[in-house]
C-alpha cells in the first residue's frame, strides 16, 4: 500500500487545464522528486497535498484515507503531520528567527515556552544555523533565510516534507548546502519527502525516485538511475535541458 496516493487528479483554472487524470503514487520514507518545466503542475500537488487547493476530480489519499473527504478537524491534524518549504521560504519579516520557527508549534500544540524554545533551538541547530534565533529575517542571506524556513518545515516533527524549488535563487554553494540537507533530514528524522524542483543535477543527488509531469500527466517514475537510462524522448529532452522553464 503506498503512503500517499494521487489518483485520477484533474485541475483547471479557467480555461487552463493543469492536471488531467493524474496518478501518482509516493512511498513511505522515500525522496520522491517531482520534476517538470514550469507552470506544469509541479507546486499545485504540493498545495493539494495540504488541501490549500482543491482538485476539480480525483481522490489524494494519505494512508488509504482521502484526505479531500477530511472534515475542518482531521485536516488540521493532517497539515500538523506535514512540513512546507515555500519557494521564497515565506518568513515572516515582522518576527526574529525564534518567533519564524515557533510559528507551527503556537498554531498546532498547547507547549510551554520553555519547550518552544528548546525545540526551536534543536531545528536550527539541525539545519546548520545554531544561535541565530535573534535575528531577523532581514538581516539572513538567501541561503540562510531558506534554511530558517526549512528549520520551521520541521517544527512540528512532521511524516511528510513537502520542498517547493528549494534551490531556486540559490549560488552553486548554497544549492549544494540545502541539497544536502534535504538528504541528511531525511535519513535523520525518517521522513518521507517530495521535492518540487526543475534543477536535475539537484533531483539526481537527492531523489530516490524521480516523476515527470508533462502534458498534465505522470510521463515517468523511476529512479534517478533509470531516469539516466531511459529511452523515453520527454525524459531525455528533459535531462538534457530541452523542455523549457
Amino acid at each position: 500500500m503506498s503512503f500517499i496516493e494521487f489518483k485520477g487528479i484533474s485541475k483547471s483554472f479557467g480555461p487552463k487545464r493543469v492536471t488531467e487524470g493524474l496518478a501518482l503514487e509516493v512511498n513511505k520514507g522515500e525522496t520522491l522528486t517531482i520534476i517538470g518545466g514550469s507552470g506544469t503542475g509541479k507546486t499545485i500537488l504540493l498545495k493539494m497535498l495540504l488541501k490549500l487547493v482543491l482538485p476539480d476530480r480525483g481522490a489524494i489519499l494519505f494512508e488509504d484515507k482521502d484526505i479531500l473527504k477530511m472534515d475542518e478537524e482531521d485536516t488540521r491534524l493532517l497539515r500538523r503531520r506535514m512540513g512546507m518549504l515555500f519557494q521564497g521560504g515565506a518568513l515572516f519579516d515582522s518576527l526574529n528567527v525564534s518567533e519564524n520557527v515557533a510559528y507551527p508549534l503556537r498554531e498546532h500544540f498547547n507547549l510551554s515556552e520553555d519547550e518552544i524554545d528548546r525545540r526551536v533551538a534543536e531545528k536550527i541547530a539541525l539545519v546548520g544555523l545554531p544561535g541565530i534565533q535573534e535575528m531577523m529575517p532581514a538581516d539572513l542571506s538567501g541561503g540562510m533565510k531558506k534554511r530558517v524556513a526549512l528549520a520551521r518545515a520541521i517544527a512540528t516533527d512532521p511524516e511528510v516534507i513537502l520542498y517547493d524549488e528549494p534551490t531556486t535563487g540559490l549560488d552553486p554553494t548554497n544549492t549544494r548546502r540545502i541539497n544536502k540537507l534535504i538528504r541528511d533530514l531525511q535519513k535523520k528524522l525518517n521522513v518521507t519527502s517530495i521535492v518540487v524542483t526543475h534543477d536535475m543535477e539537484s533531483a539526481f543527488f537527492i531523489a530516490d525516485r524521480l516523476a515527470l509531469l508533462f502534458d498534465r500527466k505522470i510521463e515517468f517514475v523511476g529512479t534517478p538511475e533509470e531516469a539516466k537510462r531511459s529511452g523515453n524522448a520527454r525524459v531525455r529532452d528533459f535531462i538534457e535541458g530541452n523542455i523549457g522553464e
